[in-house]
């Protein structure tokens, strides 16, 4: 159980390390109406989730090396754009609330998420778990971000600040914030 919550809890508070090598939150911290990308995030976990189960079966069979990291972006941003398709042809939307790009792989969120997954899972249930807290991560990143921004509309911020240098500052202090809870966190759980 203390190995569940340790990967759960590094799931989750990882989307910093997305935050310091990609910056693709950016977009997302300044969308243009306040709407959350529940869909996306939905297709963000299944695409992470079948393609660790894809590789994790295929890897059981046959050792692709170095050309499994070459797979991992063509594959991601196919199945992100598959279920981004299938789900909108399932659950027709009228409003259109998307804030990531499919064929980035959603920002390189799931490209990372499925790298993070894919080295520290070892089972489908430590996949699972993995892939569902970084989501929840995301999208917890999102709404902290959201409400920065709708405060910083709010609130009197200098004119050099508004709008993207205030999301990138924010982002840097929020990514010490995670990596800081998160090494509290090892340290409680004692791993």
């Amino acid at each position: 159980m203390r190995d569940f919550a340790c990967f759960g809890i590094m799931a989750g508070l990882s989307w910093n390390l997305v935050l310091q090598f990609g910056l693709g939150m950016a977009g997302a911290a300044l969308p243009k109406k306040n709407s959350l990308p529940l869909l996306q995030l939905l297709c963000l976990f299944l695409s992470v989730l079948t393609l660790f189960m894809v590789f994790f079966s295929v890897s059981a069979l046959i050792n692709l090396g170095f050309f499994e990291y070459l797979l991992y972006y063509p594959l991601s941003c196919l199945t992100c754009l598959g279920l981004e398709t299938a789900f909108s042809k399932l659950f027709p939307v009228k409003t259109e609330d998307k804030i990531f790009d499919c064929l980035s792989s959603y920002d390189g969120l799931a490209l990372a998420a499925l790298f993070l997954t894919r080295h520290l899972a070892e089972t489908v249930a430590e996949g699972l778990i993995i892939s569902f807290h970084f989501s929840l991560g995301v999208l917890v990143g999102i709404f902290i971000l959201a409400q920065i921004r709708r405060r910083s509309l709010i609130e009197k911020v200098p004119g050099l600040l508004r709008g993207k240098p205030l999301m990138l500052i924010s982002m840097g202090l929020l990514s010490l914030i995670f990596t800081a809870a998160a090494g509290i966190f090892y340290k409680i759980l004692e791993f």
